[in-house]
Parts: structure tokens; sequence; C-alpha cells
């Protein structure tokens, strides 16, 4: 009797056990969840700031080049402005009329090129999308992601790879986390970019037209 009451014992252990390592309907559990935009650190990380696609400010130190410059980026809807420096400044109207710093004769000035001409419409497509050196994933821009790991400075940083296109321009983004936090953004082939600083409104200072400025028709 002792013995069945042993064996029976034994064998009660070891079908807790193979139930403890199947699902309820007899499958293995599941693996990690793929990783996708909707599951994504990133796309917590934005959502937490409250950041969207229509409005926000974007300023940061960039790397390019072996130089360091100021970032300063804003976009409202259709209108946006673009700077990296006193003399490098551009702006786009929301109905694609382009505003940026030219020099003639030494000076400085403001000159407008309007919508429709051959200048405004190279330069609008661009200046909305940051040039490309910084790109708000979406539902709709995100192409893939995938996780890895970054060293910098003896520092593993945790990372999400975004490949993301907007306004015809295609750029791939590593954004490198300690922790939660959000420290720097790789944007291949060589920019990097750190000190970030995204609002979600857009600093009016970024996206102001300016009043005096000289119409050039080309």
């Amino acid at each position: 009797m002792k013995l069945r009451k042993r064996l029976a014992a034994v064998f009660l252990s070891a079908v807790m056990i193979l139930t403890g390592l199947t699902a309820c309907d007899g499958t293995a559990p599941a693996g990690p969840a793929e990783l996708t935009w909707q599951n994504s650190r990133t796309k917590q990380y934005f959502d937490a700031k409250g950041i969207k696609a229509q409005e926000y400010t974007l300023t940061a130190d960039m790397m390019a080049s072996g130089q360091k410059v100021e970032l300063k980026y804003a976009i409202r809807g259709k209108q946006a402005g673009y700077e990296t420096a006193a003399d490098h400044k551009l702006r786009v109207d929301a109905d694609g009329n382009v505003y940026l710093i030219g020099s003639r004769g030494g000076n400085k000035e403001w000159w407008k090129y309007p919508a429709g001409s051959p200048t405004a419409d190279s330069y609008a497509a661009s200046i909305r999308a940051c040039y490309g050196y910084f790109t708000l994933p979406t539902d709709q821009n995100v192409g893939s992601i995938s996780a890895g790991k970054y060293k910098k400075d003896d520092k593993t940083y945790d990372t999400e790879t975004l490949k993301v296109h907007q306004e015809n321009i295609y750029a791939t983004y590593t954004y490198c986390y300690d922790g939660n936090e959000l420290s720097f953004i790789l944007v291949e082939p060589i920019v990097g970019m750190e000190n970030i600083e995204l609002k979600p409104v857009a600093d009016e200072a970024v996206l102001a037209i300016p009043s005096d400025y000289r119409v050039i028709n080309d």
C-alpha cells in the first residue's frame, strides 16, 4: 500500500511539472512578442511626451563630419522651420512659400521663393522633413524596426533601429536608451544627435515668417 502511494505521488508530481511547462491547451508557452512599432520602446517614449507628427519642436546638438551644430526644428501642419546657425535658417509656410537667409553684396537678408517655383518646391519637402536628420516615426512611415545594443565610452545602450520614410526622404535612425531615457540618436550614415529636447508644441520663433524679405523669382 505504501509503495502504491509513493508511486502515485511521483506520478502526480510529474503531471504537475508537465502542466507547468505547457499551456492549458497543451502547447508550449509563447516566446517573447515580435518587436513592432506598436509595442516598441520608442513609440512609448514619444507617446509619454505627447509628441504628435502634426505639431512639435525639436532641439538637439547634432554632430556631422566632426562638427557640432545646434539644430532647431519645428512643424505645425504644412508649416515648418529649420535652423542650424544664425545664417542658416529656412522656413516654409502653409502655402508652400519658402523663405531662407541668403547673401548678396556681403549682406545677409531673407529671400522668398514663391510656391510653385522650382526652388520652393525642392526646398519645401526637405524643410518639412528636417532634411532627414530627424523624422518622427509613426504608424504610416516606419518600414521596419529591430532591437540591439550599442557601446559608447565603455557604456552599453539598448537600441531600437528604425527605417523611416517621409516626403520622399528615407533614413535609418538608431535610438539609444539608458534605461527609459533617450540618450542619443544615430542617423545613418554619419550623423549623431544628443542633448535632445522635444516639446509637443511648435516654437513660434522657429516658425516665424520674416516681415522683410526679397522675392526671388526663378
